[in-house]
């Protein structure tokens, strides 16, 4: 896997903001997976986050960030690092935040936020395809917001559907179905999709009657990017 000298990461944390950076070459040709172990404060108690930003250069399909069950990074881990090579898909417990678009913000209700522990690692991933004949430099950022965690009334969670049963023949076209039964009612803050261009829909539906006659389609998207 080409590793460059311009490859490299920056985190810069203050009481207003927790700041992931990497800046990566991408070869001309080539489509990388780049991670990073990007570790919360460890200097300060609960870190609540109602609100996070992304901006990246384009190129990028997406980029992700996973909470994961490590309050340390692991040994020979830090930096800009293959995606599967170095096993940061196996710490991944859950999607906190994503992206597929340029400059993209994700804001919570007023009074809930995620709350992170001290020291806590996220798995942070960028995804870059080069179909061009020139390396590209890229360059990824994401922002994190605190509040005050005593004016924090709910935690925020997440539920993370990850269906990877979709086979589409040649030359045609298919629908994917996933569903899972929650065993407590819940209120959602947000709800996003995850497509690759070839997808034409995303619709997210309930089978509980109550919540379907109160609420209809809970979310409909046809912009694989959105």
């Amino acid at each position: 896997t080409p590793t460059f000298e311009s490859d490299k990461t920056t985190t810069t944390a203050s009481k207003d903001q927790v700041k992931f950076e990497m800046d990566l070459r991408v070869p001309a040709g080539t489509e990388l997976h780049r991670c990073i172990y990007a570790q919360m404060p460890t200097d300060r108690g609960v870190i609540a986050v109602p609100r996070v930003e992304s901006h990246y250069t384009p190129g990028s399909h997406h980029l992700l960030a996973y909470r994961s069950e490590l309050t340390a990074i692991p040994e020979n881990r830090t930096g800009l690092l293959d995606c599967y090579e170095s096993g940061a898909t196996a710490a991944q417990r859950g999607s906190y935040y994503e992206a597929q678009r340029p400059d993209e913000e994700h804001r919570l209700p007023e009074g809930i936020a995620h709350k992170f522990q001290p020291g806590e690692v996220l798995i942070i991933q960028a995804h870059y395809l080069n179909a061009t004949d020139k390396d590209l430099a890229a360059h990824v950022e994401m922002t994190m917001h605190p509040t005050d965690p005593s004016k924090i009334e709910q935690e925020a969670g997440t539920i993370f559907f990850n269906n990877i049963n979709i086979r589409v023949p040649p030359h045609g076209s298919a629908q994917s179905h996933m569903s899972c039964e929650l065993p407590n009612d819940i209120q959602l803050a947000l709800l996003w999709s995850h497509m690759h261009e070839r997808g034409v829909k995303f619709l997210v539906e309930t089978d509980d009657a109550a919540a379907a006659e109160a609420l209809g389609t809970l979310y409909e998207e046809d912009d694989w990017a959105e």
